[in-house]
Formats: structure tokens, sequence, C-alpha cells
């Protein structure tokens, strides 16, 4: 059997194909780079397109139409507080202007606050649970 020579790389042979992978990726860099500062450029004439169509925008915005100027929008409305009915008879009851009981430990101030109370409620039609409402509020 004949004996193969060894092939065996050489160091220079070795940095010759680690070269051309490294001039290869530059030149892929390079490339990508161009590609990018083109699409840098694009953008920014578009951004400048996109700047004076806004400044156009507010430019009109501000100036009068047919020579008189367009006034704001109204203000919106707001709405009136609307007292469901159930509840109206506490304003009315509190138009009336109830006395109020300190909590004086005396018993006959307290049974005048209680008539007191009891005949506006009796003159404003006030029903007990209406009595209890007012109680809580």
């Amino acid at each position: 059997m004949a004996k193969r020579p060894a092939t065996r790389s050489t160091p220079q042979s070795v940095g010759e194909s680690s070269g051309s992978q490294s001039e290869a990726l530059i030149e892929s860099l390079r490339l990508s780079n161009e590609a990018l500062a083109r699409q840098m450029v694009d953008m920014q004439s578009q951004i400048q397109s996109l700047v004076a169509v806004v400044a156009g925008q507010a430019q009109r915005a501000q100036d009068p139409v047919g020579g008189v100027a367009v006034p704001p929008p109204p203000a919106p409305l707001v709405p009136p507080v609307v007292v469901p009915p159930e509840m109206a008879f506490i304003s009315q009851f509190q138009r009336l202007r109830p006395p109020t009981y300190e909590g004086q430990a005396d018993f006959m101030i307290l049974d005048d606050w209680l008539i007191s109370i009891e005949e506006m409620f009796t003159y404003s039609g006030i029903t007990d649970d209406q009595k209890v409402m007012l109680a809580a509020y």
C-alpha cells in the first residue's frame, strides 16, 4: 500500500482563508451600512415633509376663514344636577330650616325639639319611611 502524503494546512493558508472571510464580512457590513444611510436620508425627507404639512395645518387653523375670525367651539354644557323624585323631599324639608338638637341633657329642650320637628313633618306630608331617610341624611 502506498502511503499518502500528509496534507497539513500551513499557517499561511489558514490565514488566507480567514482573511477572505473577514473581507467578505467587512463587505457585507459596508453594504448594510450604505443601505441604512440611504434609509435615514429617505426618512429625514419624509419627516421634513410631515413637519411642513403640520405647520401648514396649524397656520390655517389660526388664519381667519374668508376674512372672518372663526370663534372657538362653545364650551360643553354641564348637565343640571337631577335629584331623584324619591329624594326631592329632603331639599323641600331643608328649606323649612328645621331646628337642630344640640344634645342637651334637659328633657324639656328635647321634648320641644321633637314637637317642632313632628309639626314640620306633618306640615310637609313626610311619611315614616321619609323620616328614616331624613334621619340618615
